[in-house]
C-alpha cells in the first residue's frame, strides 16, 4: 500500500454487532487514495445509512502494518483501524485498479471514555456498599488519595517493597492523630493495578478478609490499618514489618553466609507461621484459605518474629474439611497441592501442603524449584522424597539439612520433628495430611499425632 492522500469528514454510522444493543457511534471517516491495494476473501456487501444517504460497501477489515489482516465488527476493537471499501459501484468500475479508494474510519473516543467513566463510577459505588459493614466492624481508617500520594512521595520508585501480578507495595510514612497525639507511622501501602471488574473483586475480597481478621488479631498475621478508594486507584494500608521477607533472608543469593538464619530462628519461624495458618483456619467464623503461603509472604520483625501477609488470593470456605471446586487455579508453582493444581480442589489441606514446602525450605535451605540444580534434583519435594525412599522411610537428618547449618549448632530433636511434620504435610492425598493444629503438635513434640 502506498501513496496515501487523505481528506476527512465526520459521519455517524449505526453500530451493528451480534449480541450487542443497537446505538450510534460517532466515527471520523478518512478517505484514502492509493496506488495499489491487494486483498483476498469474499465478503458480502453491507448497506449503511449516513444521514439520508445509503452507502454500500464491503464489511470492515482490520488494517495492520499496511496490510489487511482480518475482519471484525466496527465496535469490537476501539483502538484498531477499520477499512471500508467505499462503494459497490466504484469497486465494480475500477476493479481494484490504481484509481480505487478506501475509507479509514477512526472512532471518536469521547463517548467511549464517558461510558468507561460511568462504568467505573458504578463499580466504585458497588464497592462502597460491599465493604461498608466490615469497615465499621473492624474500625478501618479511610485515607484520602492525597494522603497516599504524600505518604509514598508520589509513588517514588525507591519506596517499592515488592511487585506482584496485580499489585505493587510501597513503604510509606503517614501521620495518625492530631496535635500532640499525632504520630508518624511507617506503613506498607498496597496499590491494586487496573480498574476492571477483576481488580475490584480482588480489592474487595482482600479488604474484607483482612478486615475480618482484625476483629480478633493474631500476632503472627500482618494487620490491615486502613484503605483508600478513589477514582485514581484502590489502596490497602498495612502495618510495616521492618525485617524483610523470609525469602530474602533464607535465599539471599549473594553467596554471603554471614547473615544466614540460624536454626533457632528457623524453628521459631516454623512455629509462628504454623500458628498464623491455624488462626486463619480456626480463628474466625469462617475458614480462611490463604492459597499463597510461601517465604516471600512471610515477613520477619526486627526480633525475627514471623508475620504472614498478602491476602490477595485468600478466600473463605464454609467448612474446612469440605473441598471447594475452583474454576481458576491461583498460587505459586512449587507450593501448589496436587489436587488443587490438577483438579482445582481447594480446602484447608491446600495450605497444609504449602506449609510443608516451607518447612522443607527451612530444613534444607533450598528453593522449591531450582533450575541450577542437576536434572532430577530441581524439584525440592521430589528430591526430598527420593532421599527417604532410599532409606526405606527413615529420617536421615544429615542428608536433608542445609549445609550452612552443619557448621553451627542445631537441635537434632527439633530438626527430626520438623522433618517428620514436613513429610506429613506433603502427602499426595489430602485426606492423609494432618490438620495444621496437628502439625503444630508434631513440631512441639508429638510426632505421631495426626
Amino acid at each position: 500500500m502506498s501513496c496515501f492522500h487523505p481528506h476527512r469528514e465526520d459521519v455517524n454510522f449505526h453500530r451493528h454487532g451480534v449480541g450487542h444493543s443497537t446505538g450510534k457511534t460517532r466515527w471520523t471517516k478518512i478517505a484514502w487514495s492509493y496506488a495499489r491495494f491487494f486483498f483476498s476473501g469474499t465478503n458480502p456487501l453491507s448497506k449503511r445509512k449516513t444521514g439520508g444517504e445509503e452507502v454500500y460497501g464491503h464489511k470492515e477489515w482490520l488494517l495492520g502494518d499496511g496490510h489487511v489482516v482480518g475482519h471484525g465488527e466496527v465496535e469490537s476493537t476501539y483502538s484498531s483501524f477499520r477499512l471500508s471499501f467505499e462503494s459497490q459501484l466504484e469497486a465494480e468500475e475500477t476493479g481494484g485498479t490504481d484509481n480505487s479508494s478506501t475509507s479509514l474510519m477512526i472512532p471518536d473516543d469521547t463517548r467511549e471514555n464517558q461510558r468507561l467513566i460511568m462504568l467505573k463510577c458504578r463499580r466504585l459505588q458497588s464497592l462502597e456498599r460491599t465493604i461498608s459493614p466490615i469497615v465499621v466492624i473492624a474500625g478501618l481508617v479511610r485515607f484520602q488519595y492525597q494522603d497516599i500520594l504524600v505518604a509514598t512521595r508520589n509513588f517514588q520508585e525507591e519506596r517499592v517493597l515488592g511487585r506482584g501480578a496485580l499489585s505493587c507495595i510501597y513503604r510509606a510514612s503517614m501521620r495518625r492523630g492530631r496535635g500532640r497525639r499525632c504520630k508518624k507511622l511507617t506503613v506498607a501501602i498496597k496499590k491494586i493495578h487496573g480498574s476492571d471488574k477483576e481488580s475490584f473483586k480482588t480489592f474487595s475480597r482482600e479488604l474484607m478478609i483482612a478486615g475480618s481478621l482484625k476483629k480478633n488479631p493474631n500476632s503472627h498475621v500482618v494487620p490491615i490499618l486502613g484503605f483508600s478508594i478513589d477514582k485514581e486507584g484502590l489502596f490497602l494500608v498495612y502495618k510495616y514489618v521492618a525485617g524483610g521477607s523470609l525469602d530474602l533472608r533464607l535465599h539471599p543469593g549473594s553467596g554471603n553466609d554471614d547473615d544466614q538464619l540460624s536454626w533457632i530462628v528457623r524453628f521459631k519461624v516454623a512455629l509462628g507461621t504454623g500458628r498464623a495458618v491455624e488462626y486463619l483456619h480456626t480463628g474466625s467464623d469462617r475458614c480462611v484459605i490463604h492459597r499463597d503461603i510461601k517465604p516471600s509472604n512471610i515477613l520477619l520483625s526486627s526480633k525475627n518474629n514471623p508475620k504472614l501477609c498478602d491476602f490477595g488470593l485468600a478466600t473463605w470456605i464454609q467448612r474446612a474439611s469440605m473441598p471447594f471446586q475452583c474454576k481458576n487455579v491461583r498460587g505459586t508453582f512449587g507450593y501448589l497441592a496436587p489436587e488443587y493444581f490438577q483438579h482445582g480442589e481447594l480446602s484447608e489441606k491446600t495450605d497444609v501442603y504449602a506449609f510443608g514446602v516451607v518447612l522443607l525450605e527451612l530444613i534444607t535451605g533450598r528453593k522449591p524449584i531450582d533450575i541450577d540444580k542437576p536434572c532430577g534434583d530441581q524439584n525440592l519435594v521430589l528430591w526430598a522424597k527420593r532421599i527417604t525412599e532410599k532409606t526405606c522411610g527413615a529420617v536421615v537428618v544429615e542428608d536433608l539439612v542445609d549445609p550452612r547449618l552443619k557448621t553451627s549448632f542445631y537441635n537434632h530433636n527439633e530438626m527430626r520433628r520438623t522433618i517428620c511434620a514436613a513429610f506429613a504435610c506433603l502427602k499426595n492425598e489430602p485426606s492423609e495430611r494432618p490438620t495444621i493444629s496437628n502439625v503444630l503438635n508434631m513440631l512441639c513434640g508429638d510426632c505421631g499425632k495426626q
